[in-house]
């Protein structure tokens, strides 16, 4: 995963985006995948699959926050046909390290949620300031039980840098808590509600497209470009 203007090293050509852990690329384990799609209208990328030996189906969804740009969001609704509780077992990079960022875990205030800190290796500039990086989330678990019918989660991630702050504070408090803010500020909107801002911050950015008269095909290259750059 990386974030917008976070680099490791001098900004020569090319420069070394800052790898962080991809903490939400989860799979579901013994699952066999029955759809994939990017949804350009809401930013939003969807994975539909069923367990195998199981009347269990799943999709999961995950989105930039558009609006919230410190957040990253993955859904998953989960619907069983069986009549008894099922365990649905979840691959995930958690223990994944960075290469660019001196990540430590560090105590959370927060139940179940986790919290890394750390700062990129080398300055952009040779006199220039590394980055500091704070990553709060909710913490998936290993596994997850699926009774009878449907259910629907949400787990929120939130990445908060010294970019984030005009502040000249050297200590990373500030970047802890504002990543922590971040994530808290979730708690008082309900998935649907919090999904409903991304929706909205892309209808407001495509309403104002780009159109090529008599060229469907230059038309969808380019908005798929701007979409690609967004």
């Amino acid at each position: 995963m990386y974030v917008s203007g976070i680099l490791n090293g001098e900004t020569t050509s090319p420069s070394h985006r800052a790898a962080m852990p991809a903490l939400y690329a989860v799979t579901v384990d013994d699952s066999t995948t029955t759809g994939v799609l990017l949804d350009v209208s809401t930013g939003t990328y969807h994975r539909r699959g069923t367990l195998s030996g199981h009347a269990v189906s799943y999709e999961l969804r995950w989105y930039a926050h558009r609006t919230r740009k410190n957040l990253y969001v993955l859904e998953m609704d989960l619907n069983s046909a069986e009549t008894t509780d099922v365990s649905i077992n979840l691959s995930t990079n958690v223990l994944q390290k960075s290469p660019d960022i001196s990540f430590a875990t560090l105590p959370a205030p927060l139940a179940n949620v986790g919290l890394q800190c750390g700062e990129t290796l080398i300055p952009e500039t040779t006199d220039g300031p590394t980055h500091k990086v704070c990553m709060a989330y909710d913490v998936l678990p290993a596994s997850l039980p699926v009774s009878p019918g449907s259910s629907a989660l949400r787990f929120v991630m939130s990445v908060y840098t010294s970019l984030d702050s005009s502040t000249t504070a050297k200590g990373g408090d500030y970047i802890m808590a504002g990543a922590m803010d971040a994530l808290t500020a979730t708690r008082k909107l309900s998935r649907d509600e919090l999904y409903a801002e991304h929706v909205q911050g892309w209808q407001e950015l495509q309403a104002s497209g780009v159109e090529v008269r008599g060229r469907g095909d230059v038309a969808a290259a380019v908005n798929a470009s701007v979409y690609a750059i967004l």
